[in-house]
């Protein structure tokens, strides 16, 4: 749906705010961060909207990007009700139409400049969340690589029983620490590091 007045609406079907190019492109020169976003799909945009806009936490006067934009058109149809209804003949009431006109149309381009900044600012903390959430997995995966490789790399030691080879494995498995130490050493010292463990796991 398209706002009739401003340059800006809110597709409810693709998920997306429209305006023309150049249209955009003027409005981006103030908003270097939106680059990119026009005709761009959001399908998850009430979602995170629920997550960060403020009115949100208490579920007070939330609106989602459609509700703006309809609202928007309501200011629109208003002024347009008000230019049907001048009265022709009173110069004073011309000038005061005209000034709730200004008003109105101001509001819609707070409104059209508001939606934008939200939609902007939610694709930038979505994004810096995805970040974090490949960087936490792609550890986890790493770390769990080399875990396998432990009893690996002590099988090749072969001077260890299969038991010794357990209780140290299980040992270094446990702390990260260890883990980060076993492999950093080169395997001439790995020897001594096993029989350091085997003695600290089994005291004489």
């Amino acid at each position: 749906m398209l706002n009739h007045s401003s340059a800006f609406g809110w597709n409810d079907v693709e998920k997306c705010i429209i305006t023309t190019k150049d249209v955009f492109d003027d409005w981006v020169k103030s908003h270097p961060a939106a680059i990119g976003l026009r005709n761009k799909e959001f399908p998850h945009l009430d979602d995170l909207m629920f997550v960060w806009e403020k009115d949100r936490a208490t579920r007070a006067n939330a609106e989602t990007p459609s509700d703006a934009v309809e609202e928007m058109n309501l200011c629109d149809e208003e002024t347009h009700t008000f230019g049907h209804e001048k009265d022709e003949h009173t110069e004073c009431q011309k000038d005061e139409e005209s000034d709730h006109a200004n008003q109105a149309i101001r509001k819609s381009e707070i409104l059209d400049s508001s939606i934008y900044s939200q939609v902007c600012y939610c694709c930038y903390e979505a994004n810096e969340e995805m970040k974090g959430i490949s960087t936490y997995f792609k550890k986890q995966i790493e770390s769990g690589d080399r875990k396998m490789k432990i009893y690996d790399e002590l099988i090749k030691l072969f001077e260890f029983s299969e038991q010794e080879i357990m209780d140290v494995g299980q040992d270094i498995f446990n702390d990260e620490y260890k883990i980060d130490n076993f492999f950093a050493l080169s395997k001439a010292f790995r020897r001594n590091y096993v029989i350091k463990h085997l003695n600290e796991i089994h005291p004489n």
